[in-house]
């Protein structure tokens, strides 16, 4: 039987390279379909409605975490698989408790990866062996103490709160003007603070920081 696949990645090259690599190393694995982009890879996977989706994990405009929310409340039985060069193990949570069926590292040889899709496919639950150990290793940190929250987290307005609330959602700037009522312009100025203020270089840093610190940040 065909395993429907969509792949989920911004590298146009390693996207490529990948759909040619799993055709040839199973010729029961079928790219439906290739996506640039979370926002993309909700629009096609639900018009495709792919058997499993490789998804890249860090992205543009909606990055892979925010897509596994979106794609499970729409098409709750498709397996998706996220694929990193990083172990986030922040996102590896996130991932696996919004439905990811794995999280695996982008250097593994084609036919573990094969064997991984077909094992997601029929029900699985796979992480890598560096991730999980690095999960195992936070567990134990985490039981033995309490942390406080850092200092950025006080010196955030009630307003710049809410903006960074927001982006833990992964909604877009333009999203974020909408929902607050506020100009898009007025939002990327409370963005570039707010990364100030934590240190952060980029959104995706800003939001593994924010994740960490979620329970000090009082968003509802």
């Amino acid at each position: 039987m065909s395993i429907r696949l969509l792949l989920v990645d911004d590298q146009t090259l390693f996207v490529e390279n990948l759909k040619i690599v799993l055709e040839a190393a199973d010729r029961q694995l079928q790219v439906v379909g290739i996506a640039e982009n979370g926002h993309a890879a909700v629009r096609i996977a639900r018009s495709l409605v792919p058997d499993v989706i490789l998804m890249d994990v860090r992205m543009p405009k909606l990055d892979g975490v925010g897509a596994v929310k979106q794609i499970r409340k729409l098409l709750p039985r498709v397996s998706i698989i996220m694929l990193t060069i990083f172990d986030d193990d922040d996102y590896v949570y996130e991932a696996l408790n919004d439905g990811a069926s794995g999280y695996l590292l982008k250097n593994m040889k084609p036919k573990m990866l094969v064997s991984a899709i077909r094992a997601v496919h029929d029900g699985a639950i796979l992480i890598s062996p560096a991730l999980a150990h690095k999960l195992f290793q936070h567990k134990l940190a985490n039981d033995r103490s309490v942390h406080a929250p850092d200092p950025w987290v006080r010196t955030l307005s009630r307003r710049e709160t809410n903006v960074l609330c927001l982006l833990l959602r992964h909604l877009s700037n333009r999203e974020i003007a909408r929902d607050l009522g506020i100009r898009e312009a007025t939002v990327r100025n409370y963005v570039s603070t707010i990364y100030d203020k934590m240190g952060a270089t980029d959104r995706f840093h800003a939001t593994r920081l924010a994740e960490r610190h979620r329970a000090f940040l009082d968003c509802t």
